[in-house]
């Protein structure tokens, strides 16, 4: 797998993958969001995209006539909220929060 922070871009089918097995969904209702705790692992892999990074591939796809829709990424693939419910339940089993500067590369955490 690739470098999703250095190159901007990731595999959706690993994305995907990965948020399938690194997602746990606590109690018996499944489709109430609160219920879902993203695995910090993919939270650390996939919720933050370089923008810059970003911006110069989908840069050289237009020069290149390739650009598409799905070039066109927001810089969190992960909100507030979101981390928030994961937070929550890490806090249950005593585990430390993290924070949207957690899931950023180094540079941006900094910033």
């Amino acid at each position: 797998m690739s470098n999703v922070r250095s190159t901007g871009r990731f595999n959706l089918v690993d994305c995907l993958h990965d948020f399938a097995s690194l997602v746990t969904i606590h109690g018996d209702e499944v489709l109430a969001h609160a219920n879902w705790e993203i695995g910090e692992t993919w939270l650390r892999r996939y919720g933050f995209v370089d923008s810059y990074s970003l911006f110069v591939s989908c840069y050289a796809d237009l020069i290149t006539h390739r650009l598409s829709q799905f070039d066109l990424l927001h810089r969190f693939l992960v909100d507030a909220n979101t981390l928030n419910i994961s937070n929550k339940w890490r806090r249950d089993r005593g585990e430390p929060e993290l924070r949207m500067a957690d899931i950023a590369p180094e540079q941006q955490a900094s910033a």
